[in-house]
Formats: structure tokens, sequence, C-alpha cells
């Protein structure tokens, strides 16, 4: 139950803590690499000032991300959400 509830949390502090609500896979796609970089380090940044411990790198996600991305049928999805989908695969690599 506790992995759920911080499953839960987890993912719910990066949808809120992203201001790029709107940018998609396509809009990821098309970044610079350091421009990906500095996205995902201000969001994981700000998940960790609302008290989770994040365990990987924001190159980790990035990679996710990337890889995330490069299938077609999810481009539209925004990032936020992939970034939750990908954090809470991420197991124990994070804490709530």
């Amino acid at each position: 139950m506790k992995s759920f509830v911080t499953s839960a949390l987890f993912a719910t502090a990066i949808l809120f803590s992203s201001a790029a609500i709107a940018v998609s896979g396509n809009d990821w796609r098309a970044a610079s690499t350091k421009n990906r970089l500095l996205e995902v380090t201000r969001i994981l940044e700000n998940i960790k000032n609302k008290g989770c411990t994040v365990k990987r790198s924001p190159e980790y996600f990035v990679r996710q991300l990337n890889d995330v991305y490069a299938e077609s049928s999810v481009r539209s999805m925004e990032l936020p959400k992939a970034l939750a989908l990908i954090a809470t695969g991420a197991g124990e690599n994070w804490d709530c």
C-alpha cells in the first residue's frame, strides 16, 4: 500500500510542478539536449522542494523521455504525464 500511495504522491508532484503542461513529445524532440536537461532539472528541483527525494539523475529521466518519445504513438502525451509514468516505473528511485 505504501508503494501505491508514494507513487501517487510522486506522480502528483510531477504533474503540478511543471509549467510546461502543454509541452508534447513533438516539442520535446524539437528541443535541444541542453533545453531538455534544463527542463527536467527544473521539474525535479520543484519536486524536491515539495519534500520528495529523487535518487535518479536528471540525465536518467532525459534518456527515458527520449526513449518514450521515440515512439510516435505517444508524442501527443504531455511532458509531465510522461515523466510521471517514468518516475512511477522507476520504483525505489524516489520517495515522497
